[in-house]
C-alpha cells in the first residue's frame, strides 16, 4: 500500500474549515478463499482479492451557531482501477457537543458506497453489516450524564447489495466512559 495526503485547515469568516485531497494505491489479499457469499446478504459476494486506486475529497466545517457548535462534513472516494460502480460518497452534520455534564450532540450520516468503490477495511462495522454497495443514513444522539459517562444511542436503515438490496438496520445503546 503506498499513498499520499495533503490538506490545509483555515479559519473563514468564523469557521473552522478542513480539506484534504489523498491518493492510495493498494493490492492484497484479504483471503485464500476466492469469494464468500455471506449468509446474511447472499447478493453480495466478497472476494478475497483486490485492487485500489482510490483518490478522496474531504471537507470540513465547524462554526458555533445560535451558541451551539455545528460541524459538517463530505467525503467522497473514487477507485479508477474499476470501471463501474466505482464512488463512494458521504456527508453529514452534528449539531451540539456532548462534553460536560448535561450537554448534549445529534448528528445525521448519510453515505452510498458502490460495490467496486472502498475495501470492506475502510468501511464503519455498524453501517451496513460493514459492506460495499450499500446505501443508507444513520442517526445518533449523544448526553453527557457526567463529565466523564455519556450516554449515545445510534441508528442505523441501509439498503445492501447491487442486485437485489436486503435493507439492513441496527440500533446501538451505548454507556460511554472516558478517564
Amino acid at each position: 500500500m503506498v499513498g499520499a495526503q495533503v490538506g490545509i485547515a483555515k479559519e473563514i469568516a468564523g469557521a473552522k474549515v478542513v480539506a484534504s485531497v489523498a491518493q492510495l494505491n493498494q493490492d492484497y489479499k484479504l483471503s485464500s478463499v476466492p469469494c464468500v457469499i455471506p449468509k446474511s446478504v447472499p447478493a453480495l459476494p466478497i472476494c478475497s482479492y483486490e485492487k485500489r486506486n482510490l483518490q478522496s475529497f474531504n471537507l470540513g466545517v465547524t462554526k458555533d451557531v445560535a451558541g451551539l457548535p455545528v460541524a459538517a462534513f463530505y467525503e467522497q472516494a473514487k477507485n479508477d482501477k474499476a470501471n463501474t460502480l466505482n464512488k463512494a460518497t458521504a456527508y453529514g452534520v452534528t449539531i451540539g457537543q456532548a462534553k460536560k455534564a448535561g450537554s448534549w450532540e445529534a448528528g445525521y450520516i448519510n453515505q452510498k458506497i458502490e460495490a467496486n468503490s472502498l475495501s470492506t477495511v475502510w468501511t464503519d462495522s455498524d453501517f451496513a453489516n460493514a459492506t460495499v454497495g450499500n446505501k443508507g443514513y444513520g442517526l445518533t444522539a449523544t448526553y453527557a450524564v457526567t463529565d466523564s459517562l455519556k450516554a449515545r444511542a445510534t441508528m442505523y436503515d441501509s439498503d445492501v447489495g447491487v442486485l437485489k438490496p436486503v435493507k439492513y438496520k441496527r440500533t446501538l445503546l451505548d454507556l460511554i466512559y472516558t478517564f
